[in-house]
Order: C-alpha cells, then structure tokens, then sequence
C-alpha cells in the first residue's frame, strides 16, 4: 500500500518514563522526518578472486526531525532538553496512527535551531539508538513494528 507523508506520525516518550512503562505522544509541529538505516560492510577479500569481496557488519540507525519552533510543545523542548542533558528518550517512526515503523531508545545527538529570515524558525534533531536495559537486564535493541 502506498503511503503519502501527511500519514506519518512521530511519536516521543514522556519526561520520566521507563524501559516498559512509556507513555507515547505524537509530537506536534513536525515538518519532516526522515529513517535511515544502512548495514556496515566488512572486507573478507583473499588471493582467490580479483575482486575485493565483503560480509555484513552491524546495521545503522539514525531517525532525522524537522519541526516548527514552538516553546509551548512539550515533547519537541523535551527532546532539546535530553541532547543537552546528554540524556535518551523513545521515539517511534510509524507511516501512520497505530502504523508499521522504527520504535527504540535513542539520544538526540544533535539539536540544531534554524533562525531564517523567510520563514518561520525550525528545529532539526537527530536520534541514533541507545543501549537500554530493562529492569532484568535483557537489551531492548530498535524494533520494526508492523
């Protein structure tokens, strides 16, 4: 099924939650948001072939949002805050409400505020995957909901 941006939904934990206890909420403002996701190669070439040959390695993640500055919306200064802070959040990347799409704990690795002089001022974060524990010490990694 074919599926157009205005569908999309990005949704942030809220201040305080847990690994297993979150409170998801759609953030408001958001102009853009882009996923992508790329697989590291490692080089296993010998003397057999001309041609350097390679295995997989470990996946990247990274979730790019573009959203209107307002200091009212809580999940977006939320988000500003924890990059500061150094601190995680869990975010979800779906195509739509209840969609198909990336959840995971992640940092905001970067909270850029852009100030133009045609337009409205925007915020840019980028989120890239946490190591997460639950309670009982099992590794929550990035999950594909469908």
């Amino acid at each position: 099924m074919s599926k157009i941006g205005f569908d999309g939904v990005f949704e942030v934990s809220s201040t305080g939650d847990t690994v297993g206890a979150e409170t998801m909420v759609a953030m408001e403002g958001v102009r853009d948001v882009s996923t992508s996701v790329s697989m590291d190669t490692a080089e296993v070439s010998d003397r057999s072939s001309a041609f350097k040959l390679y295995t997989q390695g470990m996946v990247d993640l990274e979730t790019t949002v573009e959203a209107t500055y307002n200091t009212d919306n809580t999940q977006l200064m939320f988000c500003v805050d924890q990059c500061i802070a150094r601190g995680s959040v869990k975010i979800a990347v779906l195509d739509g409400p209840s969609g198909q799409g990336f959840t995971y704990w992640a940092m905001v690795t970067s909270s850029d505020i852009n100030q133009p002089l045609t337009d409205g001022m925007t915020v840019s974060l980028t989120f890239k995957p946490v190591q997460t524990y639950t309670s009982l010490g099992a590794l929550v990694p990035p999950q594909w909901t469908s």
